[in-house]
């Protein structure tokens, strides 16, 4: 998925930071949606894009909570993020969830106890598809410390990673991830700032002292590797990591003070947004100015999406009374700061009051269609919101792209896990609990920094 929820300047930052009273805990969760194409619920669209409301989808799963991330293969599309659970005692409730289609809408079965041991009190943050399986990535909570985790899907297995990385990021979690062919790369943050590494196989290696970090807290939110070069990102964070060198662009750029939190690759051009409500081109080892982006996303920019020459552009702005709303745009891709066309009018009621977090590439679709996946209805209040989700297709001729760019399917049928994996305990102290899950950074945020 293009982009990450930012830890700051995000609305669901604010209850995982400061522990609203009537939001006590955060929990997991996760949909699959085995489609061909989702069915239409409402629409609008323009001569640029046609955008379709599929919130309906979801059922209560997401009610409350938000999506934070996703993944799509040429059959499946992952859905992750966090739902909140009202209770006194403060405990959350991990969901997983499994949809097929039924009907013009798929139909969403929930199978929360697959994942429950595994993100308890935590997050889905990031979903990566390799070819053979999907890694997830987030946070759990266990006995109110903030751990890191990450879990692979190969066909009907559920491996626990976290025994594996989660030393490296104590009281703190994993909120991006990527791969590059051979080895997985993960980022987050640690109480003693921001954590790099790979897992190659069995071989876990600590990258943290390859890349630079600017002001605490910092941490690693975004990342995306093109076939030469993974594009780093976060707080304090920008830069091009190629082999062990790194080139530092985050000194005076834009997003200083804000950090970077989305970014996309079109085969030749790198685009990064962030918390700045600005897009920045990369050219070679620089940073020029990107498009003029309309006052819909002056808040953050939190999905950037190339579609062939095209760029599409989503995250939240403000409103006139100092609310937040879901912001939409797409830019042509000429050079020079050309303004960005706002489309922020086709969004569903879904999204209203809340933002985009993510751009999900489509299974089985058109190669210009793609989910908008986050959150509508935030209340500043209570501190929470409803998940959103909704299928936009670009019209515009420069969208076409090849359908390769999905990588092929591994399966078939909806995903069946098979928990490999003791349940974590939710009491003990924290020498028992890190014997199984040793204490280890959309997307909230940093937990300890207080942050799919």
């Amino acid at each position: 998925m293009h982009g990450r929820t930012p830890p700051h300047g995000s609305t669901w930052a604010a209850p995982v930071a400061i522990g609203i009273a009537s939001v006590v805990v955060i929990g997991a969760i996760m949909i699959v949606l085995e489609l061909g194409r989702p069915g239409s619920t409402s629409g609008s669209g323009s001569g640029l894009a046609t955008v379709t409301n599929e919130t309906a989808a979801l059922g209560p799963t997401f009610h409350p909570g938000a999506i934070l991330s996703g993944g799509s293969n040429e059959t499946t599309t992952f859905f992750g993020g966090i739902g909140v659970y009202l209770k006194p005692e403060g405990w959350s409730l991990p969901v997983l969830a499994l949809a097929r289609p039924g009907g013009g809408t798929p139909e969403v079965s929930n199978s929360t106890s697959l994942i429950n041991s595994f993100f308890w009190h935590g997050g889905v943050y990031s979903i990566v598809w390799n070819g053979s399986g999907w890694l997830l990535t987030g946070q759990a909570g266990w006995g109110g410390v903030d751990t890191g985790t990450a879990l692979f899907i190969d066909g009907s297995r559920l491996t626990n990673l976290t025994p594996r990385i989660g030393s490296m990021f104590p009281r703190g979690g994993v909120w991006t991830a990527g791969w590059n062919g051979t080895a997985w790369l993960m980022g987050g943050n640690s109480t003693g700032g921001p954590v790099l590494l790979s897992l190659e196989g069995n071989r876990v290696a600590n990258l943290t002292s390859e890349v630079s970090w600017h002001g605490f807290p910092s941490w690693f939110q975004y990342m995306e590797w093109n076939g030469h070069e993974w594009l780093l990102g976060g707080n304090g964070i920008l830069g091009l990591l190629r082999g062990r060198a790194y080139v530092d662009l985050f000194p005076g750029s834009p997003f200083v003070g804000a950090g970077v939190y989305s970014g996309g690759w079109n085969g030749t051009t790198w685009l990064v947004g962030g918390g700045s409500g600005d897009v920045s081109c990369i050219v070679g080892s620089t940073l020029t100015p990107g498009p003029v982006l309309p006052e819909g996303l002056d808040q953050s920019v939190l999905a950037i999406q190339p579609v062939g020459s095209y760029w599409v552009f989503a995250g939240k702005g403000s409103t006139p009374a100092g609310g937040i709303a879901p912001g939409l745009a797409s830019w042509n891709g000429s050079p020079g700061r050309e303004p960005a066309t706002d489309l922020s009018a086709l969004l569903p009621g879904s999204f209203g009051g809340g933002e985009i977090w993510g751009a999900v590439p489509l299974p089985a679709a058109p190669p210009s269609a793609f989910y908008l996946v986050g959150i509508g209805a935030y209340n500043f209040t209570t501190g929470y919101g409803t998940g959103a989700l909704a299928l936009l297709v670009v019209n515009h001729p420069a969208a076409a792209r090849t359908a390769s760019t999905i990588a092929p399917a591994a399966v078939s049928g909806p995903v069946a896990l098979a928990v490999l994996a003791p349940a974590l305990p939710t009491r003990g102290s924290p020498s028992e609990r890190n014997a199984i899950a040793p204490v280890g950074t959309r997307v909230i945020g940093p937990g300890s920094a207080r942050r799919w």
